[in-house]
């Protein structure tokens, strides 16, 4: 009974630490992930001590040793859960064939921060689509194309332009309409183009197609019908919120994500070194302050 109690109770305070990660990611709208890790960590690798390991060594001590041993198993793939939006992307750029994603976050989601990041150090093309007319949208586009690839085009036609798109070597080139939502509504043509990019029909190299935007409603509601994958840039939960602040104490630091959320933008504007109550007058209360609108 004693050496029962000796390696179960004594690890024990790993059980309080493996129960506060998953209960973080729920908080954060997480539910899914945890449930698959508490089966897998806690009920999976008992079993498989028990019909595995045990046979191998069958002692009391052995036995037992599985309770801590899978108490830090479950923190640690908890504690890895939740992938960063770059990690995402990343992900995808290194997958075989060819790609195409929606990707879409709401206002202040530094989306074409997440974008330049991703891009560096990769052959890309970057065009960012404004409200206008068809017509206007494809000579604009066009002229950034010729610019971009030192090119003149026989025609202006997405078709011809992704036919004419290249990265210069083996490699997996990047193509990012931004805002792309302008351009989808009003062209037929622009979807069948990327569409047909995405099989191999225009370019023949490997391609990664990324059809950015900010509007949540397009994403969710319209993009569907046309294009299958889609990917949400998530804001900042609150652990990296409190990276983001390494000089707050973590109280006022719970009193910044109250107030802000998680939104980059947003807590790009707070200023660490004015209290908690200065940047709220200086930002929010203030008729010229830059969140004064978005309260």
């Amino acid at each position: 009974g004693l050496e029962i109690l000796s390696i179960t109770t004594v690890p024990y305070f790993f059980c309080g630490i493996m129960d506060l990660f998953p209960g973080a990611l729920r908080g954060m709208g997480y539910s899914t992930i945890p449930m698959i890790l508490s089966i897998i960590g806690t009920v999976g690798i008992r079993i498989l001590w028990i019909f595995v390991f045990f046979p191998m060594h069958r002692s009391l001590y052995f036995l037992f040793i599985s309770y801590p041993g899978s108490y830090s198993f479950y923190m640690e793939d908890n504690m890895k859960a939740k992938y960063t939006d770059l990690e995402k992307l990343q992900g995808l750029f290194k997958k075989t064939g060819n790609q195409l994603i929606v990707l879409y976050g709401r206002k202040g989601c530094q989306k074409e921060h997440l974008i330049r990041e991703f891009c560096a150090g990769k052959k890309y093309f970057y065009y960012r689509c404004r409200q206008a007319s068809a017509q206007s949208q494809l000579e604009m586009m066009g002229k950034e194309i010729e610019t971009a690839f030192n090119i003149t085009l026989s025609k202006y036609s997405y078709e011809e332009y992704f036919k004419r798109i290249k990265s210069g070597d083996p490699t997996k080139l990047v193509v990012v309409i931004d805002e792309a939502q302008y351009v989808v509504k009003k062209d037929q043509t622009f979807i069948d183009a990327v569409k047909a990019l995405r099989k191999h029909k225009l370019y023949p190299g490997p391609v990664m197609i990324i059809l950015a935007t900010s509007s949540t409603v397009w994403a969710t509601q319209e993009a569907p019908e046309h294009f299958k994958d889609s990917m949400k840039i998530e804001s900042l939960n609150f652990l990296e919120v409190v990276r983001a602040f390494p000089n707050l104490p973590v109280s006022e630091t719970v009193k910044v994500y109250g107030t802000l959320g998680g939104v980059p933008q947003y807590l790009d504007e707070w200023d660490q070194n004015k209290s908690y109550k200065e940047n709220v007058c200086r930002l929010i209360l203030s008729p010229y302050g830059r969140l004064f609108n978005e309260a």
